[in-house]
Formats: structure tokens, sequence, C-alpha cells
């Protein structure tokens, strides 16, 4: 009896053979070979972040608006930096390791790096922080918040490298012990009805490091003694990717920690709950991106665009498709899982509906972007679109609070779209 996957292979290459009649489709049976691999990695990413949105939803039940803003606010505005400690470098090792260069070195660097910048910047986050939110949010929670988001980080690193290796089962044990852990964790505190933010945080991130020490142990510590040595980043290779990273941040965070301070804890836990099951959602397109990338950048330079046709039926499709099931549903889940206290977050819901079919195609124009070395034109549409999304919301956001912050993700989101759209169309012109 064929298993699932199985029936996907054969109904996948089935495909591509109808599909024949386009030039160049017969490339893609070599993506078809990994297709068992990539959904074993797809099916892990997704029971990830289907775990986070059900541990959001239920904390934001649990705790209500006022308590669940304030525990999103110091998230949001910690992870508002994990830019600085990221910097790109996951998705320079991907690209690297499609190349089929030893990433293994490039890894140890990337760990080592990403350790000396939060001893440095971490301290300088949490007062400005607190200054900025004027003593509102306590700061040793928002030390849990950066620790949790350090930690977070790393397991990114190890990821990144196992996906590079095709290690998939490894990969679904790190997330189901990190993602099932901090549910547990977050039910066994409801169980003993405590109800401060900071105990939430503490529980999460334990697990967080406990996935991460998982992840060490799979390839040893050999860089731990190396740990305060300078390291060996090429700095103007990852540039373009850091400068991406921080652009990218801005525009998907920079709501959440401007609503925090022009409208306040209430908002955020109204708004925040929305924008979890969006971006739980979004997983599905962003997992096929990372899974296509190493394939695709293996191509000789040039050929990525042969992909276009079958990557953006793809990736439109599941964007409707996702589209309309939150347009349907919207209401009915937060009234579900949130309770009458969030029903304006069901209405917030359904206004970033848009977003998710944005996105999708944008997935699938910085596939080919990326996978073609075109990452440092990519960061045009990105500076552009981070002016105009933190402009939009300090417009809207004093008159239209959380409703604000949804129409300027929404403009900002469509004009990336353009953006790439005609990076991708620059691409193809010159490469006929």
């Amino acid at each position: 009896m064929k298993t699932f996957i199985e029936y996907i292979s054969i109904f996948y290459k089935k495909f591509l053979i109808l599909s024949s009649r386009f030039k160049n489709i017969p490339y893609l049976f070599k993506i078809s070979k990994n297709l068992p691999g990539f959904s074993l990695f797809t099916t892990s990413m997704l029971l990830s972040q289907a775990t986070m949105m059900l541990y959001a939803l239920i904390l934001a039940r649990y705790l209500g608006p006022e308590k669940y803003g304030y525990f999103a606010s110091g998230y949001s505005l910690m992870g508002f930096w994990a830019f600085f400690i990221n910097f790109g470098m996951d998705t320079w090792m991907l690209q690297k390791g499609g190349k089929g260069e030893n990433s293994h070195n490039w890894f140890e660097e990337i760990i080592r790096s990403k350790f000396q910048i939060f001893i440095f910047w971490a301290p300088i986050f949490i007062l400005l922080t607190t200054i900025l939110k004027n003593g509102s949010i306590s700061p040793l929670f928002l030390l849990v918040c950066a620790i949790d988001i350090y930690l977070d980080c790393n397991s990114t690193t190890y990821i990144y490298k196992l996906n590079i290796e095709q290690r998939y089962n490894k990969i679904m044990q790190i997330l189901m012990i990190s993602r099932l852990g901090r549910l547990f964790g977050l039910i066994f505190f409801i169980i003993i009805r405590v109800r401060e933010p900071i105990n939430f945080a503490l529980s999460r991130s334990f697990f967080t490091g406990l996935g991460l020490i998982v992840s060490m142990y799979t390839f040893g510590f050999p860089w731990i003694q190396k740990l305060f040595q300078k390291p060996a980043i090429p700095i103007r290779e990852i540039l373009p990717f850091g400068f991406s990273d921080i652009f990218a941040q801005i525009y998907v965070i920079a709501d959440v920690s401007l609503l925090s301070i022009l409208a306040g804890n209430n908002q955020v836990g109204l708004y925040n709950p929305a924008t979890q099951i969006i971006s739980s959602l979004l997983i599905i397109p962003n997992t096929i991106h990372i899974s296509l990338l190493p394939v695709i950048k293996k191509q000789k330079h040039g050929n990525g665009i042969k992909f276009l046709f079958p990557i953006l039926s793809a990736f439109i499709s599941i964007g409707m498709i996702l589209t309309i099931i939150i347009v349907l549903g919207s209401r009915w889940v937060t009234l579900f899982f949130l309770g009458k206290a969030f029903v304006g977050s069901g209405y917030i819901l359904m206004s970033l509906s848009p977003i998710i079919l944005f996105k999708s195609i944008q997935f699938g124009f910085v596939t080919l972007i990326v996978s073609e070395g075109l990452q440092k034109f990519r960061l045009i549409p990105q500076i552009i679109t981070a002016i105009l999304n933190v402009t939009l919301n300090f417009l809207l956001i004093p008159f239209y609070g959380a409703f604000g912050s949804a129409v300027a993700y929404n403009v900002s989101e469509f004009f990336l779209l353009i953006g790439y759209g005609l990076l991708t169309l620059y691409l193809v012109k010159n490469n006929k």
C-alpha cells in the first residue's frame, strides 16, 4: 500500500509530464526526487507553526487583551532587534550550501557571531526599551524575552544547517521538543492558575533552550572553545542579506512595536492574535521557499528562470486558498478560540487576509531572485516598503489604532510585491 507521500510524488510527476509543453519544465524532475524529504520538512514546519499559533491563542484567551498585550509588546519590542543577531547570516549560509560549498565552517562562525552580537546588543536594547516605554514593561521581563529570542535565533541556524544536509527527521525532533514543550508549559501554568506574563516567558525560553541543546548535540561543541575569538565572517558577502533582514523585520514587527508605543497594550492584545494566525499560515509558502532555494541554486546561472511558471503557479494557488480560508473563517476562529473579549481581532484578521496572497507570491519571486544572485537588488523595494510602512503606522495608529496598523501592513506588502515582480521581470528579460 502506497504512503501519502508516495501518492503526492506520483501526482507531482504526472503534473510535470502534462506540463511538458512548457519550455524546460523537465528540469523540475530534479526537484521531485527530493519530495519525500521536502514533505517531511514541510510537515515539521507546519506542525511547529500550528503549535505556536495555538500557544498564542490559548495564552491570549487566558490572560485577556491587556495582559496578553503586555506579553506581546515585550516580545515584539525585543524581537525588533533580532535582526542584529541574525543579520542575514542564516540565509547566506543556505545559499552557500545550495552552491555545494562546505557550510560547516561558516555554521560555526555564525554561531559564534550571534553570541558576541547578543552580549553586546541585549543590555543596550533592554535599557532603550525600558526608557521608551517609561518603565511600564519590567526590565527583567525584557531580559527573559531577549534570552528566548537569542536561543531561537541559534536554533534557526541549526535548522538551516540540517536543511542543507537534508536531515529532516532531526529538524522535526528539534521543533517538536521546543514547540510542544512551550505548549505543555503553558497548559501547566494555566492549571496552577499562574497569571504573570514573565512566568510564561520563562517557561517558553526554557523549552527553546532545550530544543537548542538537542541541536548542539547533533554537531558537537567545537566552537565553544573559540566563543570569544573574532569571527571570520565575510562581511561584504553578508551585507545584502543583513540589510534585507533589517528591512524585513521593520515592516513585519514595526506595526506591533509602534502600536504598543502609540496606542497601548490593549490594542496590541487585539492585533497580535490576528497577526499570529497570519504568520502561522505563511509558514506554508515560506517552508516551500526555504526547501526549493538550495535545489534551484544548484542549477547553472540563468536556469532558475526556467522554473518561473511552475513556481509562481504553486505559490499563487497556495496564497489564494489560504486567503479564502481566512475570509470565510476569521470571525468564527477568533470567537471560538479567543472569546467575546477579542471580537475586534476577528475583524482585524479579515482585513489582513490579502497579505497571505501578497506574501505567497513574494516567496515565489524571492526564490528566483536569490537563486540568481540578485539579493542586493532586493534591498531597493525593501527599503521603500520599510519607510512606507513606518510612515503609515505613525499616521494611522493615533486615529485608527489596530485597524490603522492593518491598513499599513496591507499597503506595504502590496508595494513590496510590485517591487519583487519588477525584479523578476528584469531577470526574465535578461535571460531570454
